[in-house]
């Protein structure tokens, strides 16, 4: 990314052709190879979906395994307002969040702190605010929502409308670089 840019400030800079050249044919593979995982993105977008399906029930399910995923996740649930990625019934996949008769958790029927919403006037966090939350009928949770949709998420609900805009970014690029190459 240095050498491209270097490249491309320094042949601007002393009139080099090569350099120059060599900006614009990277910057049209550049172009060329994010045009083609734009393509494999859409072609194969319900693998995608399911791999990220996967990929956040294993986290779940992880949860208090590693304490780096830990915190990975109690910072998004906090920052998102949410609790899980599709509800608070994605707590179900942890062992010591789910509600069996066989489980002899303290923490069985909860979800993690990082669901309930902070109250401003308390400085230390409640850690057990989210026991048993589950189990009651009236959740008295502040934020039992799921994760807010991702840009990825809303390009795959509306593949038309993404692929109007990025088809209308590449030809902006394409003309770009074919007047540059004049």
């Amino acid at each position: 990314m240095f050498i491209l840019g270097f490249a491309g400030c320094i042949g601007a800079l002393r009139e080099n052709t090569f350099l120059l050249k060599f900006f614009s044919v990277f910057l049209g593979i550049i172009f060329f190879l994010e045009l083609t995982a734009g393509i494999l993105a859409f072609v194969f977008k319900d693998w995608i979906k399911d791999q990220l399906n996967l990929f956040i029930n294993n986290n779940i399910r992880a949860y208090r395994d590693d304490i780096d995923l830990q915190n990975l996740i109690d910072f998004t649930q906090e920052y998102w307002e949410c609790c899980g990625a599709f509800g608070v019934d994605d707590w179900n996949l942890n062992i010591y969040f789910n509600c069996t008769d066989g489980n002899p958790s303290r923490e069985k029927c909860g979800v993690p702190f990082s669901c309930c919403t902070k109250d401003p006037a308390e400085d230390v966090i409640n850690t057990q605010c989210g026991y048993d939350i589950r189990a009651k009928p009236v959740s008295p949770l502040g934020h039992v929502t799921s994760a807010p949709p991702s840009p990825g998420l809303l390009c795959f609900q509306n593949p038309r409308h993404a692929g109007g805009i990025c088809g209308s970014l590449s030809s902006l690029l394409l003309c770009d670089h074919f007047m540059f190459l004049r």
